[in-house]
């Protein structure tokens, strides 16, 4: 029997509970905003990490028993974003599984050996039968059965995990599950299983994290469309077609890998159409990573999704190795995690610019960038300098370089209401394009150049600086950087905005303009002055009234 007196005034979140017969249980403890939740366990706990569900099995002294289902977490928040921390022991939202304790006999006896004892998966997914295991089969080495792949991994004696908590209290195992057709090929799926030997109160404790091999996350603000002909890819929306599967990844989303092979190799392009600016396809080489474990680390590797009328160029994004969060619990540090991101991003709140990036010949060295690379040894230009002379030797590059490069807009996408595009590094040139359709047809203002990293990190308003045309006259428009996850975003903000804070539409009439504009009610729209500045006559015709400039 287990008593706990008084669960309110409890404040351990684990603790360790010896029963008359030598049993030990486990109490975890987990407060939410409205109620207190006391989970028991024994000494061996699974957390299913994966988007795959996973029946659990024990082989023991040539016995099997069936211990049950541990379901996807597909529908809860990955690792990155986790709440496992290091001071508690299960605040996890993943599914989870105990194992029974009079199977686990051996851990508290001394009389049962805990020789030969396995813990068993199968990774099945909802297409398909739960799978039973088979006392006609040794599932720690495979199954005949081709719609079962069973593998597992042996629990450490009581000794061991002594042995452990002193020096090793984490390990990592590679978890083959397979089949053994009699016909044909054999067919593998390979788990990472973490097993993190804890002490509660004197007894140790063993949380096994069950995850994918790896797992690649989309942190770019689009959609993107990944073909990999790897098998055993996971995603929530995934095309299996000619022996490749196609996934499609929304911001945020991820796909997990448990392919057996030592790499992964996929192509990836952006799925969003732009509203502005040249479309873009996949990239031309296959990405190719390694799954083995190294020291090796990704960091800030660029690619390119090549512009779709070519040209050389396109919309530079990264793949990087992600960091491991601060606080997170020792499992999810095992858990290797991949990201396509991009380190700058441009937001248009005028939606008027496209940014366009130069390219410049590198002097003497003759060698090729890499991709969204800016091929150029001159020093930064800065917005605070005169740049006349610099700008003039830019000038006569660029003309001579012209016929070699197609400087052509990046794509514009449209992402909660702002206009973003997909920026190169701190030390690409850019510059800003202005098209003007309806007063100036085909005609096209261009920024004096500046690079990334020139621009003052800010709030916008008094901390923005002012953007000038290459003929340096003022453009109206104004620049501020705010730091993101992966990098920076660059705000160009127009000089003013008009916001309608009434509750009818108005009329807008610019001075010494032909052209006239509505706003509706809540609306807000830019508007750029004209060298003597702002002047607007606004005219509310709801209730027949009409303003003075």
């Amino acid at each position: 029997t287990l008593c706990l007196p008084d669960v309110r005034a409890e404040t351990r979140q684990a603790r360790a509970h010896v029963l008359e017969d030598g049993t030990c249980l486990f109490t975890h403890r987990m407060q939410t905003e409205r109620t207190e939740i006391i989970t028991v366990t024994g000494r061996v706990f699974v957390q299913n990490c994966t988007n795959l569900s996973l029946s659990v099995a024990l082989q023991c002294h040539q016995k099997l028993y069936d211990i049950g289902v541990c379901h996807d977490a597909s529908n809860v928040p990955t690792l990155a974003h986790s709440t496992l921390t290091t001071d508690t022991t299960l605040q996890s939202s993943a599914p989870h599984l105990g194992v029974p304790i009079h199977l686990l006999q051996f851990y508290d006896s001394p009389l049962v050996s805990s020789s030969c004892s396995t813990l068993l998966f199968c990774p099945f997914d909802a297409a398909h039968k739960e799978p039973t295991p088979s006392a006609q089969e040794t599932l720690g080495q495979g199954t005949t059965n081709t719609q079962e792949k069973w593998g597992g991994i042996p629990l450490p004696s009581l000794g061991d995990l002594w042995e452990s908590l002193e020096h090793h209290p984490t390990r990592v195992h590679k978890v083959v599950c397979m089949t053994k057709p009699l016909h044909g090929p054999v067919e593998t799926l390979v788990l990472q299983a973490t097993l993190t030997i804890k002490l509660i109160e004197g007894q140790p404790f063993v949380d096994i994290h069950l995850q994918p091999r790896c797992i690649l996350e989309n942190n770019l603000p689009l959609h993107v469309e990944l073909y990999t002909p790897m098998p055993y890819t996971y995603s929530k929306h995934s095309v299996e077609r000619d022996a490749a599967i196609t996934h499609t990844l929304g911001p945020q989303q991820a796909l997990q890998i448990f392919t057996p092979g030592p790499s992964l190799a996929f192509k990836v392009r952006c799925l969003d159409a732009p509203v502005a600016g040249e479309r873009t396809d996949w990239v031309e080489d296959w990405i190719t990573v390694s799954l083995q474990k190294d020291n090796h680390r990704i960091e800030d590797v660029p690619y390119l999704f090549p512009f779709v009328h070519g040209g050389g160029g396109g919309s530079t994004f990264f793949l990087s190795e992600a960091e491991v969060l601060p606080g997170v619990d020792e499992a999810a540090t095992q858990l290797r995690r991949l990201s396509l991101h991009v380190c700058n991003v441009g937001v248009d709140h005028s939606h008027k610019i496209l940014f366009e990036q130069l390219f410049f010949p590198q002097r003497g060295a003759g060698v090729e960038a890499r991709p969204g690379e800016c091929m150029t040894s001159y020093s930064p230009l800065s917005f605070c300098a005169n740049p006349q002379a610099h700008l003039r030797q830019l000038e006569l590059e660029m003309s001579s370089a012209a016929h070699k490069t197609n400087m052509t807009p990046w794509s514009i996408f449209d992402i909660a209401g702002a206009q973003t595009s997909l920026l190169a590094h701190d030390k690409a040139y850019i510059r800003l394009v202005q098209r003007y359709p309806s007063h100036a047809p085909g005609r096209i203002e261009r920024s004096l150049p500046f690079v990334l990293e020139d621009i003052p990190i800010g709030q916008g308003g008094m901390q923005s600086s002012a953007i000038l045309w290459d003929n340096n006259t003022k453009s109206g428009f104004y620049a501020f950087r705010k730091f993101t996850e992966f990098g920076t975003a660059i705000h160009i903000i127009p000089e003013f905005m008009l916001f309608n804070g009434s509750e009818h539409f108005i009329v807008v009439h610019p001075a010494n303009q032909d052209s006239t504009f509505e706003l509706d009610a809540g609306s807000s729209m830019p508007i750029l002055p004209r060298a003597k500045g702002l002047h607007i006559l606004i005219e509310i015709p709801a209730v027949g009234g009409i303003g003075s400039p």
